[in-house]
């Protein structure tokens, strides 16, 4: 995610475990987004409630209507009314739940880019460059660490002409760098 880069636990060189945390973003505006969408859901849940209690009300009222017109009391615009208000507070009803489900996966989608501001290695490896430093914007995937793993390296040197005959494929070799004597 986007972002200010707060922290860095990692220096080049360092050794990172599998799932160790390397960085964090700033998450301030990631975690009003959670609390919006958790309002966001409360609201859907109540309405949901008020749905409910007032499709409840509506299959008594056609209820009671379809018993008085049994017994000649009712008319049939009476039915027809409770009958529509029936069918409406069911669609009502039915949206109420759409909502409800539409504001959890919306906190879903809150709580995930929430989690995107905890960065963790990947695969354990010693940090080999760092690319932005605390403070730094970022944007999405941006990269900030490169992790090396050391069970196949690939190493890349210079050698001179008059050793060439000495190097064979599969040959060990020790390699001596400065960031490890």
């Amino acid at each position: 995610v986007s972002g200010r880069l707060i922290k860095i636990t990692k220096r080049i060189g360092d050794w990172v475990n599998k799932g160790e945390i390397v960085a964090r973003i700033d998450d301030a505006e990631y975690q009003q987004a959670v609390l919006e969408a958790q309002a966001n859901l409360k609201i859907a849940k109540a309405s949901l409630s008020e749905s409910e209690s007032q499709f409840d009300l509506a299959r008594q009222e056609l209820d009671r209507v379809r018993s008085l017109q049994a017994k000649g009391i009712s008319s049939s615009s009476e039915l027809d009314a409770a009958s529509t208000s029936y069918d409406a507070q069911k669609s009502r009803l039915e949206l109420a739940r759409a909502q409800v489900q539409q504001r959890e996966a919306a906190l879903k989608s809150a709580e995930i880019r929430l989690d995107y501001t905890v960065l963790a290695a990947t695969e354990p490896g010693y940090v080999g460059e760092r690319y932005v430093d605390e403070g730094s914007l970022l944007s999405p995937n941006s990269p900030l660490v490169s992790i090396i793993g050391i069970d196949s390296v690939i190493v890349q040197a210079t050698i001179i002409e008059k050793d060439y005959g000495r190097i064979e494929v599969g040959q060990s070799a020790e390699i001596i760098v400065d960031a490890f004597p």
